[in-house]
């Protein structure tokens, strides 16, 4: 039987490409997301809602539609039917990828056979943002998993740490820090729908509630608590928050990866944050994306 979407479609310089991504985190009940290149250095982004999705959500999806276009993006709202018969036709472009020396991100139907190293995440792409795939998901990854090989190589205890993972999306950051060998783990999200999704994935890698604890939650509802803080989230969110993750930390060994931040907005997150009393240690760019590794002065 053939299912009604909504496809909404973004026209957009990759250079504002954030304004685009900003609105679509802003809707809930999407189905899949596709980032497409054009000429001139343009991208299109196109998202699926299923039609039948509530009264709420898709009067909501037009007022912010007419923000959004108020602020000079070009939106495109269309209603299409998908046949799942064709399924298997755009399945086959999402492949296990290698990201760093260990970790393997799989999509949820694919195989794979993992070597005795490999650090093996199944993600469900149609599911949420955060399938590993983008820019600014392979960086905290490649962050992450450089912090987390230093720190056991000190000694440290990882199992006995806390962890924050503040708009976890499909919630694939934290899984992959419970697969490192982190027990202390919360993910965090505004949206409630983002979070059963985390959930949901979490489960698929055979991780509990307990063992992974989802909230829907704001940032700096806890203080004071967390030996890592990852934020992989809008640079102006992370601007303003940046005193609300600051006192997240434990103490000064703690650390915090940011991302979400174009490369053109390097300096000044890194200068909000230097003046919020912290030091960058460590970054990673990806296109035109830039993760940074922190801790405090």
């Amino acid at each position: 039987m053939k299912q009604s979407f909504l496809k909404i479609s973004i026209k957009t310089p990759k250079e504002s490409s954030e304004n685009a991504y900003a609105f679509l985190y802003q809707l809930s009940q999407i189905n899949g997301l596709e980032e497409n290149d054009l000429s001139n250095n343009d991208i299109r982004l196109d998202a699926y809602v299923p039609a039948s999705a509530s009264a709420e959500t898709l009067s909501g999806l037009m007022k912010k539609k007419k923000i959004a276009e108020s602020n000079g993006l070009d939106i495109n709202v269309s209603e299409l039917e998908y046949d799942p018969a064709l399924e298997t036709e755009w399945k086959k472009y999402f492949k296990p990828q290698r990201i760093g020396r260990h970790l393997v991100i799989k999509p949820s139907w694919e195989t794979y056979l993992p070597s005795t190293t490999d650090i093996l995440i199944t993600i469900d792409p149609g599911s949420a943002f955060g399938t590993g795939l983008h820019e600014t998901t392979r960086s905290v990854l490649l962050l992450l998993e450089e912090l987390v090989t230093e720190l056991k190589a000190s000694g440290k205890d990882i199992s006995s740490m806390n962890l924050l993972d503040a708009g976890t999306g499909s919630g694939i950051l934290a899984i992959a820090a419970h697969k490192m060998g982190l027990r202390n783990i919360k993910a965090i999200d505004f949206d409630y729908e983002a979070v059963e999704i985390a959930t949901h994935n979490a489960l698929l890698n055979n991780v509990s509630q307990k063992e992974i604890r989802t909230q829907t939650i704001p940032i700096g509802a806890e203080e004071g608590e967390y030996d890592i803080v990852l934020a992989n989230i809008l640079a102006d969110v992370l601007i303003e928050s940046k005193g609300k993750i600051r006192a997240l930390l434990k103490d000064k060994n703690s650390k915090v990866i940011l991302s979400g931040i174009l490369t053109r907005e390097e300096m000044k997150i890194a200068e909000e944050f230097i003046g919020a009393g912290f030091q960058i240690i460590n970054r990673v760019h990806m296109d035109e994306w830039c993760s940074l590794l922190l801790k405090l002065k």
